[in-house]
């Protein structure tokens, strides 16, 4: 069987009218929602979720902005953590948001 390159993938996905940086894109967040009690540890996940990708910068929300204080001190291990997955897009920042995790979903 023949190996697809990125840009076969991309012709594909263009035949069919869907966008492969979506695809990326979503497909990135259920990864990271399948590895998020690793990634943000035990107290952390029940607070917070990764909700949006754009480019490299991942969105998380939080329930609170003392929870966003704190993960803004561990930042760069979870960037560190993501890179050891197998992920379609490569996360680079970490915007955080204010919000109600109930909006969100969970996986």
């Amino acid at each position: 069987m023949k190996k697809l390159s990125d840009s076969d993938l991309t012709k594909v996905f263009s035949n069919l009218n869907l966008d492969w940086n979506e695809i990326a894109m979503l497909q990135t967040i259920k990864i990271l929602e399948a590895h998020w009690m690793d990634i943000a540890g035990e107290v952390l996940y029940q607070k917070c979720r990764p909700i949006f990708l754009t480019e490299s910068t991942l969105t998380v929300v939080t329930e609170h902005s003392l929870i966003s204080q704190e993960i803004d001190f561990q930042k760069q291990n979870w960037i560190q953590k993501m890179h050891t997955l197998a992920l379609p897009k490569k996360i680079e920042k970490i915007h955080l948001e204010t919000g109600k995790l109930a909006n969100y979903r969970v996986s």
